[in-house]
């Protein structure tokens, strides 16, 4: 089963204090996984969770827009019942 979304969805990451250093900037592509902000007093990383457009990076929170709408693949066994909600 595969289900399409009908729209490009944004993701915010927010950096939870000023020792956030953002790696990416406004218009850079990231893929999953990808390091968007490190901070300079611990080893934490904040990762992008999908692959998408950096549209916006102010007032400690870094947008990420998708470039196409995202698809996801499912397997369900043959005689299952779906319950679909939008």
């Amino acid at each position: 089963m595969t289900i399409q979304a009908h729209e490009l969805a944004s993701k915010d990451y927010y950096l939870t204090d000023d020792s956030y250093v953002a790696q990416v900037k406004k218009g850079d592509t990231v893929t999953a996984k990808q390091i968007l902000a490190k901070s300079k007093e611990s080893k934490v990383k904040i990762t992008a969770e999908q692959e998408g457009v950096v549209t916006k990076i102010e007032n400690g929170v870094i947008t990420i827009r998708d470039e196409e709408p995202q698809t996801r693949e499912y397997t369900v066994e043959s005689g299952r019942n779906l319950l679909v909600k939008e």
